[in-house]
């Protein structure tokens, strides 16, 4: 099974740094489901006076009883156990009152994880801890640390300004899948081109990683882990819209339709058949959820960015963006067992599917650092009518600009030669400092002929040995 923890040295360390401090300390980490969080805490709790609660549906009385079961066990107090205490408030100042009393000596981490939960059961319940930690926790020797998958609420209702609870963080972090470099400590028998179509299928997320079984093939994994009746996978993102959701119907048709290329606010009316009011405020739903993102041409004013009709729709997660492509259409034949006919489905498209992914990947910013040749503080996509770039990075102060063509296939020189000579051609139309600017160019690949022929002092190119040489040296 994978290590949890390849690619979580930051977070390590971030947290044991601020349980380090000689101050109380209120950290809120969040992030989506099957991310990792709780292993994440796991690891940081092991070797540490601890305490942590998972939240659940259970009755809020049974909860705060099952908190003060596991208080008593770390202070190992009988009396403590025995106490008659029903509600947050009185739990916690008891429990100080105890600790005080205790042989612990270091700081005592309590972890409440899916936090959510609690505030969807009482939304006093951040009042509640507002007072908690002002007149309880905020002088001792304490880390409290509350956990979350639902990131709009952490963010809305714990984070933000109108929580009880705003300012009185000392830290916060948003876990994130990992980097596409992590895949290949489990995967090593893959090639650098299977560790990226990998990736495309399943992303980052340590929780969809581990169900696949590092010594098949990636067709073999598919077949076997996600295209199977009763598997993990096989329905995943069904279980999770549905935990999020209460009724993901028509959120289902506007994923399905945004997966098979419908991805203008205008497509995606036409595709599903609903009222342009309903796709907006579905939009806006799956926007909060992260499982829908929204991309704009660089260099958009700000009028055209809050537009909700303008740019473009895709689905984040790589995950969801394969399911909704390669399973939700075809379950009634992986439920009647015929896996050869969706694989032959996959076979036929996989490489334009994929072709999506690595533009999607090149973009992301720790992969576009290795690859723009400047410090940039603008990066995206540009388009305009029928012309496309699939990457633009500047900077405003050097008044450099460079543009990226990325290419899911192997590229005769011939061939590159000629997508290079578009690419500027096409650079032409995008009104940046027109007159004062210093252009650079560049393309990417699978594989490049006789690439250096084309390596020049303005222009770049790189195939995927190239790009997995860069992030070793800058992960």
């Amino acid at each position: 099974m994978i290590q949890q923890f390849i690619n979580r040295v930051e977070e390590l360390r971030f947290l044991e740094e601020h349980y380090k401090s000689r101050h109380s300390e209120l950290i809120i980490i969040y992030g989506r489901r099957r991310i990792g969080k709780t292993e994440l805490i796991a690891q940081f709790i092991k070797d540490k006076p601890a305490i942590y609660l998972l939240a659940t549906y259970k009755p809020l009385h049974e909860i705060i009883k099952e908190l003060q079961l596991k208080m008593a066990k770390l202070l190992k107090n009988r009396l403590f156990e025995k106490l008659e205490i029903n509600n947050f408030e009185d739990l916690f100042l008891e429990f100080i009152e105890f600790l005080k009393k205790s042989k612990i000596t270091e700081k005592v981490v309590i972890c409440i994880d899916e936090f959510p939960i609690l505030i969807q059961r009482d939304k006093g319940i951040m009042s509640i801890f507002q007072k908690i930690w002002d007149e309880h926790l905020r002088k001792e020797n304490i880390m409290l640390i509350l956990l979350g998958s639902s990131i709009s609420m952490m963010e809305t209702d714990v984070l933000g300004y109108k929580s009880p609870l705003y300012g009185r963080r000392t830290g916060q972090w948003l876990v994130e899948e990992f980097k596409i470099t992590s895949l290949m400590d489990y995967f090593w028998k893959y090639s650098k081109i299977d560790i990226i179509r990998t990736y495309g299928v399943i992303g980052g997320v340590p929780g969809y990683i581990t169900k696949f079984d590092p010594d098949l093939s990636l067709l073999e994994n598919i077949r076997e882990k996600i295209f199977r009746k009763g598997e993990f996978l096989y329905d995943e993102p069904e279980i999770l819209m549905r935990e999020e959701l209460r009724d993901p119907t028509n959120y289902f048709s506007i994923l399905r339709a945004t997966a098979s290329g419908s991805n203008t606010f205008g497509k995606i009316v036409d595709s599903t058949g609903l009222d342009k009011s309903l796709v907006s405020k579905y939009l806006s739903v799956l926007q909060s959820l992260r499982i829908v993102g929204r991309d704009i041409p660089i260099f958009s004013s700000l009028k055209a960015q809050i537009k909700v009709r303008r740019g473009q729709y895709k689905i984040n997660d790589n995950f969801f963006r394969f399911w909704f492509n390669y399973v939700y259409p075809f379950k009634s034949e992986i439920e009647a067992n015929n896996i050869d006919y969706v694989t032959a489905q996959l076979n036929e498209t996989f490489n334009t599917y994929m072709g999506f992914i690595f533009e999607d990947l090149v973009r992301k910013p720790y992969i576009a650092r290795a690859l723009v040749p400047f410090y940039y503080t603008d990066l995206g996509r540009w388009w305009y009518k029928d012309k496309e770039i699939d990457l633009v990075a500047a900077n405003s102060r050097e008044r450099k600009i460079f543009f990226m063509e990325v290419k899911w296939s192997k590229l005769s020189l011939r061939e590159a030669k000629t997508i290079l000579k578009e690419l500027k051609e096409k650079a032409k139309y995008v009104d940046w400092n027109i007159d004062k600017r210093k252009e650079y160019y560049g393309v990417i690949a699978i594989e490049i002929e006789d690439k250096n022929e084309l390596e020049s002092e303005e222009t770049v190119a790189y195939s995927v040995d190239d790009l997995f040489r860069i992030l070793s040296i800058f992960p």
